[in-house]
């Protein structure tokens, strides 16, 4: 497998290639900001040092069928006897090291319009290195307000309390420059048909853990000074979950929402999360018929059959929400969780 190394400077513009870091691991996460190491030798250390300024950019290109990897280079970084570390992280850190305005109030925007336009004004201030992809616009309207807030504090609490969709940043090479897109999409990736992680032909390990907590019946609190007050309470629950593992009773208290709509969207946000035990599964991949590397990516769904685990052997679609290449073993560990269509 032989990999490719391009650095950029801050602005992106492509300035040369890394031939001697040796990469130890790529991560690819759903929702998240992935990283890689790499280590270079204590040797012509002033070529160095134009490239691996924190902040530059950077993108490893694959010819196993992985697709292009793309982030910036960040602390720490260890210095050892004979060697340094070089710690990357992927585009997502685009948006963790930026933050929202004092004061941004958002009235009646979906949540691809809000994390769409919060990008946009960072890039007014100063360019974020991000361009915007055309998001998603469904789900409910949001009414809520940010200060000094993370963008990628934002983009979680938008994907993951208020909807259930997910964001992703995606490099490319374009014209001499390491380019990154967000996107926030109702949902990253497709269904794949034919495509299957198989114990005893592709899969070289696998752990499976069926987790909680479990909780099927929400109060989500809103906004209020008070509890003697018209403080709007939300009351969610699933009755099929109730039925088979008891009543379970969680709360939440969202002191930025007063809306009703919205706290009633964040309880069943809750309940679509919990009222059901999960199965976490992760699995050690190979570069293998029927799931190739190139065939399937995070977001993707797909078929997993482990016949030595649970109860009656694990036939079931999963869904990829994280991907960690091994370089020098070749293998990719997944995580994933089981996923109905």
């Amino acid at each position: 497998m032989a990999m490719n190394i391009l650095v950029g400077d801050r602005g992106g513009n492509i300035m040369g290639e890394l031939p001697l870091l040796f990469v130890e691991q790529v991560v690819w996460r759903n929702n998240g900001v992935g990283q890689s190491t790499g280590t270079l030798p204590l040797r012509d250390l002033a070529q160095y040092e134009p490239l691996l300024r924190f902040g530059n950019t950077i993108l490893l290109q694959f010819d196993n069928g992985l697709p292009d990897w793309g982030g910036i280079i960040d602390t720490p970084r260890p210095w050892q006897p004979g060697f340094f570390q070089v710690t990357l992280y992927s585009g997502e850190r685009l948006l963790e090291i930026r933050v929202t305005g004092k004061n941004d109030i958002y009235r009646q925007y979906s949540a691809g319009d809000l994390y769409r336009t919060a990008i946009v004004a960072a890039n007014a201030r100063e360019y974020t290195g991000l361009e915007v992809a055309v998001p998603w616009y469904g789900g409910s309207l949001q009414d809520i307000e940010y200060h000094y807030k993370s963008l990628l504090e934002l983009a979680g609490e938008l994907t993951g309390d208020l909807t259930s969709s997910d964001f992703y940043v995606t490099p490319a090479e374009v014209a001499g420059r390491i380019t990154f897109t967000a996107h926030l999409d109702n949902r990253r990736g497709r269904d794949l048909y034919g495509v299957a992680l198989v114990e005893g032909r592709n899969l070289a390990d696998a752990s499976i853990t069926e987790q909680g907590p479990i909780g099927n019946y929400w109060y989500t609190v809103g906004a209020g000074s008070s509890w003697y007050t018209s403080r709007y309470v939300a009351e969610t629950y699933d009755a099929i979950s109730i039925n088979a593992y008891r009543r379970r009773e969680m709360s939440t208290i969202e002191s930025r929402v007063s809306n009703p709509s919205m706290l009633e969207s964040m309880g069943d946000q809750s309940l679509a999360a919990y009222a059901f035990p999960r199965t976490a599964v992760t699995l050690s991949a190979i570069d293998a018929p029927p799931a190739p590397f190139a065939a399937y990516g995070v977001g993707d769904s797909l078929r997993a059959d482990i016949p030595s685990y649970g109860f009656y052997g694990f036939d079931s679609r999963v869904r990829v929400m994280g991907r960690e290449f091994m370089v020098e073993a070749g293998v990719c560990n997944l995580v994933v969780e089981e996923y109905t269509l």
